[in-house]
C-alpha cells in the first residue's frame, strides 16, 4: 500500500470512529473535560426538568410537585424566562430551585470564543436573576455538550454544572405515562439526577414535550413506593442533603 492510500485509510478508520469517541467524552457521567455533578449519595433523588418554562406544561408539572409534595430543579432558558415570569415566580414560591440551560438552548461546543459563551450563560442568569433576586449557582449545558472552554466559563461566573443520571432517550412520544416512568427507573439508583422535559428547548409556540412532563406523577408515586427522597440539586450537593 502506497502511503498516501495509507493516509486515506488512516483517515478513514478516524472518521469511523470520530462519532464514537465523541460520545464516550460526552457521555454525562464523563469527566474528561473537568468534574461535574452527575449523582449524589444517599437513598435520595433530584428530579430536574429542562428546556422551560413553557405556559402549557410547567404549570401542570408544578400542580404534580405541589400535590405530591415534591421540590424539583428547572433548568430554564433565558428566553423562554422572560416570556414567563410569573411562572418562574412560581417556582420561587413553591420552594423549587432555579439552574442555567443558556439563553438561547445552545450547543455550547459550537461557541468558539469565550465572549460567545458569556453571552449565553450570563444573559440568562440577568433574565432568572431580574424576577427571582436570585443568581443561580448551577448550569446545566443544553444537549450535555462541553468541552474546556465551557467548563472554564462556567467555573469563571461561580457556576457547578449538572449532568445527570436517568434520562429518556429518543423514544417516540406516542410512549405512556407509565413505560415512560418505568425506562427512567430502571437507571435510578442512590444519588441519582433524573431529566425530564417541560419545555422544548424555550422556543414559544410550542407545547414542549407534554409526553415527559405528564409521566410525573407516575415516577413519583413509583420512586416514593422504593422509599426515596427527592432533594434539590443544592441539597443533593451537600454530604448531609439538607
Amino acid at each position: 500500500m502506497t502511503r498516501s492510500l495509507r493516509v486515506l485509510a488512516a483517515l478513514a478508520i478516524a472518521g469511523l470512529g470520530f462519532p464514537v469517541l465523541y460520545e464516550t467524552i460526552e457521555a454525562p457521567a464523563s469527566q474528561v473535560f473537568g468534574r461535574t455533578l452527575v449523582h449524589g449519595s444517599g437513598h435520595v433523588v433530584a428530579l430536574t426538568f429542562d428546556d422551560g418554562p413553557n405556559d402549557r406544561t410547567t404549570p401542570q408539572v408544578l400542580d404534580v410537585l405541589e400535590r405530591d409534595h415534591v421540590r424539583a430543579t428547572f433548568f430554564l432558558v433565558g428566553r423562554a424566562v422572560l416570556r414567563h415570569p410569573e411562572i418562574v415566580r412560581r417556582m420561587l414560591r413553591d420552594g423549587d430551585e432555579i439552574g442555567n440551560h443558556t439563553q438561547t438552548h445552545a450547543h455550547l461546543n459550537f461557541l468558539l470564543t469565550q465572549r460567545a459563551l458569556g453571552r449565553e450563560i450570563d444573559a440568562a442568569q440577568a433574565a432568572i436573576a431580574a424576577i427571582t433576586g436570585r443568581r443561580p449557582r448551577y448550569l446545566r449545558p443544553p444537549f450535555g455538550a462541553r468541552d474546556y472552554a465551557a467548563l472554564d466559563a462556567a467555573r469563571r461566573r461561580g457556576l457547578r454544572v449538572v449532568m445527570w443520571t436517568a434520562m429518556l432517550g429518543d423514544e417516540p412520544p406516542t410512549l405512556k405515562p407509565a413505560e415512560i416512568a418505568q425506562q427512567l427507573t430502571s437507571q435510578v439508583g442512590d444519588g441519582a439526577i433524573i431529566v425530564l422535559h417541560d419545555g422544548d428547548q424555550g422556543r414559544s409556540g410550542s407545547g414542549g414535550r407534554m409526553y415527559e412532563s405528564a409521566a410525573a406523577n407516575v415516577l413519583i408515586a413509583q420512586l416514593k413506593a422504593r422509599g426515596y427522597r427527592f432533594v434539590t440539586i443544592s441539597q443533593l450537593d451537600r454530604p448531609d442533603h439538607a
